[in-house]
């Protein structure tokens, strides 16, 4: 795989034939502290790949990108933490959307959908030294040239929707500038577009969809998505949060 053209991430690039997780990797690098920001560890077949809540992710060797950056944002507070992720999903998004013509959305919290069918998953793992992000590790899983992945229909890959070229590369040095376009906006403190964006694209967003709680299923609002990443919904009875595992989404 070509190195990325992207100023900071994937300059540095350490690629793998097998392991058991990228993020994993990078978080048992006896080297950690001194890795590059933006270092770029991909995997020809993971083992062990995983999603959010220890969910597994499922790719096919040589044709999906799974990928994990060493990421070390610029004064992060904990009160923050989410808008890092808005701004990740946004640069996945971007990706995504560059290579298809049809809608692109992210799901809360940060899978990335075309039409409702999930292309990519993203997994972000922090370290905190009291209430400052020490570093962050992103995985992103993105189906790029396998079919039948999965769970069927709920998946897809970007070559069912058009991606025309039969190389990664393209993909990964598209990767690579949209979440560092996103990452710089953050450290530059553009909170404000970050929440803007995410909020337009986010799916279902001002729809009436079936939600699984506790309390069974239920048909809410979603309204947005707050500061401290939590789901906003408008309910018979007024306006709820739920946090990340309180709540599913049926689609």
């Amino acid at each position: 795989m070509s190195n990325s053209s992207s100023k900071l991430l994937g300059r540095n690039k350490i690629v793998l034939d097998f392991i058991s997780s990228t993020n994993n990797y990078i978080a048992d690098h006896p080297d950690l502290h001194d890795l590059a920001d933006g270092t770029a560890v991909l995997a020809y077949r993971q083992s062990a790949g995983r999603g959010q809540r220890g969910r597994g992710w499922l790719s096919t060797p040589g044709k999906d990108l799974t990928v994990s950056f060493l990421l070390r944002p610029q004064s992060l507070s904990l009160h923050h933490a989410f808008l890092f992720n808005k701004a990740i999903a946004l640069g996945v998004r971007k990706t995504v959307a560059r290579f298809v013509t049809n809608t692109v959305k992210i799901k809360w919290p940060n899978d990335i959908l075309i039409q409702s069918r999930k292309v990519s998953g993203i997994l972000i793992e922090m370290s905190w030294l009291k209430d400052r992000c020490q570093y962050a590790i992103v995985g992103v899983g993105l189906n790029v040239l396998s079919t039948g992945i999965g769970l069927g229909n709920r998946t897809c890959s970007l070559m069912e929707y058009g991606y025309a070229e039969k190389e990664l590369d393209p993909v990964f040095e598209a990767l690579c500038e949209d979440i560092e376009s996103y990452y710089n906006r953050l450290n530059e403190g553009s909170s404000e577009t970050i929440e803007a964006e995410y909020q337009a694209h986010l799916f279902g967003r001002n729809e009436m969809l079936t939600f699984a709680v506790s309390e069974g299923e239920r048909e809410m609002k979603i309204t947005g998505v707050d500061e401290l990443g939590r789901l906003c919904l408008m309910t018979d009875e007024g306006p709820r949060s739920y946090n990340n595992g309180e709540i599913g989404l049926l689609i």
